[in-house]
């Protein structure tokens, strides 16, 4: 008897060390939206026009999430259920009708997948949670719990350029005030731990790229899995991931559209990466955001060996840990093998007797993108002026704009001695010049002011008027407006009734 009992003991042991998977849980999962129908939400970007269901919509987005994140779930034993596996109008259904259904069906966690979208033009991008109730007062306590586990996971996401990354977890009612404590509609007959999810901003032109890639979109439902790993204290993945972006080193976007930090640089399409040892290659695609992705790697060290068209290769080192993503976000030097040149300028005189604006800016155009800190060394003008180099147009563009106008009917001289280079190291083969005349003016006269200089008036609301003999230029002119007291203190005044010219 004394034997059976220690062996007893011994099985037991054996059990508790054992981590438990997710076998038994009920995870219900609703992709937001269905149908691309009213509610959902296109954004066009090239090469999609608008209504293209090949394109971007946050419906078919989220889709793709949440049957992935049940593939994920599933594999580590969950039992899933979902809203709807497919993309039309029928799929749209009523939120309430959701909600009440994961009830029923008594899930143990119940997500709403969803993106977000300013509708402004400062375009953000940050994860945001929404649980039922007040922020600090939740219906359910559990559903802020089970909310703030999954923000910390979306958030570890390097691959995409977070605007922000301070926790955004809040309630429904806080976050929807003039509902009258409505909230979300999903969440009102929701009786069973859940909250909405909206992962990333896709009106953030650069987040929408990355959300056609459906490497990309696996990268979250990964972390969802995550977080239900945590929540529920079940075992981790056995193996991990290596994932980042390729991009320009120093090529910025040209686009209109806000980007942010790396978001700037231009994203290589059709880079190759090769990882080592497994010789395994990736292609980034074609929809400008450079995303690669190698999903479910043996722990231990590898390499990835990266190439593009017109870039240097290069070989990084990575180390996969298990249960994590490994980031390797990288930037590619373009290959210049000709030595820089001026190819345009400005101003440029149209004959001998033509002349500048004693305002003018210096611009030179080159054929590379230019070393910034050789160019200032390289550049002169004779006379002498003082003014400020900006570079445009990722460093192909010199701008130089003078402090204070040009000396009247002068001759300038510009240089760009040959020592200015690309950032290849080399040189320019020969120095650059060029002159220009100034025009006889370089400030506008006064010819008149009212009210005249010691005037008192006794009017509410006195005009003010200033003539000058020629044209005003009407670029931020209500910015150099100012009315100030006997004591120096400013007036307020209204700038938007200013008429000029």
């Amino acid at each position: 008897m004394k034997k059976y009992y220690i062996i007893l003991i011994a099985f037991l042991g054996c059990l508790g060390l054992q981590a438990k998977d997710m076998t038994g849980l009920k995870i219900y999962i609703n992709p937001g939206h269905g149908g691309y129908d009213s509610d959902d939400r296109n954004v066009a970007v090239y090469p999609y026009a608008q209504g293209d269901t090949l394109g971007f919509w946050e419906s078919s987005s989220n889709l793709h999430k949440g049957l992935m994140l049940r593939e994920l779930l599933q594999e580590q034993g969950a039992t899933v259920a979902m809203s709807r596996v497919l993309n039309r109008t029928e799929d749209d259904r009523g939120l309430e009708t959701i909600g009440r259904e994961a009830s029923e069906w008594e899930a143990d966690l119940f997500f709403s997948i969803h993106s977000n979208a300013t509708g402004t033009s400062r375009r953000d991008n940050f994860p945001m949670m929404l649980f039922r109730g007040y922020t600090e007062n939740p219906v359910k306590p559990e559903d802020k719990v089970a909310a703030k586990i999954l923000f910390k996971h979306l958030i570890e996401n390097q691959v995409t350029y977070w605007t922000q990354t301070e926790e955004y977890v809040v309630g429904d009612f806080d976050f929807y005030p003039d509902w009258n404590n409505a909230g979300l509609g999903v969440l009102r007959k929701l009786t069973v731990t859940g909250f909405l999810s909206e992962g990333s901003y896709h009106d953030y032109v650069p987040e929408t790229y990355r959300l056609l890639n459906m490497d990309y979109k696996w990268m979250e439902a990964w972390h969802f899995t995550k977080a239900v790993m945590e929540y529920f204290d079940t075992e981790g993945f056995t193996t991990g991931n290596i994932a980042g972006v390729i991009y320009d080193s120093r090529m910025t976007r040209t686009e209109s559209y806000v980007q942010h930090g790396r978001d700037k640089q231009v994203p290589l399409c059709g880079a190759t990466v090769t990882l080592l040892p497994n010789n395994i290659t990736y292609t980034t695609d074609n929809l400008y955001n450079g995303v690669y992705m190698f999903k479910n790697l043996a722990p231990g060290n590898y390499q990835l060996k990266i190439a593009a068209e017109n870039h240097y290769d290069r070989t990084i080192d990575v180390t996969v840990t298990a249960n994590t993503i490994s980031y390797a976000n990288v930037a590619m030097d373009r290959v210049r093998n000709t030595a820089p040149e001026v190819i345009s300028y400005s101003p440029v005189m149209e004959n001998e007797t033509d002349s500048i604006n004693c305002t003018t800016p210096i611009v030179l155009n080159f054929n590379w993108d230019m070393d910034t800190e050789s160019v200032q060394k390289a550049f002169s003008i004779d006379p002498p002026v003082e003014g400020n180099i900006t570079f445009e147009d990722s460093q192909y563009r010199m701008v130089f704009t003078p402090t204070r106008p040009y000396e009247v009917a002068t001759l300038y001289t510009v240089k760009l001695d040959k020592s200015a280079k690309h950032p290849g190291n080399m040189s320019m083969a020969e120095d650059f010049s060029f002159t220009f005349l100034t025009q006889g003016r370089n400030q506008l006269k006064l010819l008149a002011a009212s009210p005249s200089e010691g005037a008192v008036l006794h009017y509410p609301k006195p005009t003010i008027e200033v003539r000058f003999d020629n044209v005003l230029d009407p670029v931020n002119i209500r910015d150099l407006i100012k009315l100030q007291d006997s004591e120096g203190n400013d007036v307020s005044i209204n700038l938007r009734s200013a008429k000029y010219n």
